[in-house]
């Protein structure tokens, strides 16, 4: 993953009015996803 992809993807627009659980999981979802992302390229440029 490069540094253009992992830019746009943290600048994908999380719902700003959590109306439901759906929605609060999705953004949950969304922060793991992120994290295993950086932990991802951690491991890879260690």
């Amino acid at each position: 993953m490069s540094k253009w992809q992992r830019n746009t993807f943290r600048k994908m627009k999380k719902p700003k009015k959590i109306n439901n659980r759906e929605e609060i999981s999705q953004e949950q979802n969304f922060e793991k996803a992120l994290k295993k992302i950086e932990y991802q390229d951690n491991k890879i440029n260690d």
